[in-house]
């Protein structure tokens, strides 16, 4: 039987990538920026980039450039 520690470790990242960060994407990504984890996001809404990197989610312009 696998303890909580170890089953937490297999699974652990530290960089994930958000595409649209309206509502529900944004308060998610807040979390996982505040649990330590690196927050990479895109929305369709540019002119709120500024909003997302003082949250320390690091925008980028175009979906593709998320996920590489």
């Amino acid at each position: 039987m696998l303890g909580f520690s170890t089953f937490k470790n297999c699974y652990s990242f530290s960089k994930y990538g958000f595409i649209g960060l309206g509502n529900m994407g944004l308060h998610m990504a807040k979390n996982l920026v505040k649990a330590g984890h690196e927050v990479i996001g895109y929305d369709i809404d540019v002119s709120r980039k500024t909003e997302f990197e003082n949250q320390q989610i690091k925008f980028r312009n175009d979906v593709k450039s998320v996920a590489s």
